[in-house]
């Protein structure tokens, strides 16, 4: 005889279930990018961290991983939740290629 149980019992699964299909990291690793270069040209700026605030060039990635850039950046900025106010000014820094790898410029 099957027993229906009750919703109490039953809360934690659909919460679970809902963040698997739903929830998603709103973090950017600089590690899941090429980040090899031969000159400066082959690389572009990024922001690497937390995408819910101020998302300022902090790291350079290799160009030809960009639009994948683009795309799990825009993926993880929606799910902040809200559009996030940025107060400060980001300057669009210099990229450079040093030792063969992509980075930013002083």
């Amino acid at each position: 005889m099957y027993r229906w149980k009750r919703p109490a019992q039953m809360a934690p699964w659909p919460v679970f279930l809902g963040l698997l299909c739903c929830g998603g990291s709103t973090t950017i690793s600089l590690s899941t990018y090429k980040t090899t270069c031969t000159t400066a040209g082959d690389c572009v700026p990024i922001h690497t961290g937390d995408v819910c605030g101020c998302a300022c060039p902090n790291g350079a990635i290799n160009s030809a991983d960009e639009e994948r850039y683009t795309a799990d950046f825009n993926q993880a900025r929606n799910q902040c939740g809200s559009v996030p106010v940025c107060t400060t000014l980001c300057v669009a820094p210099q990229v450079a290629c040093t030792a063969g790898a992509c980075a930013l410029g002083k």
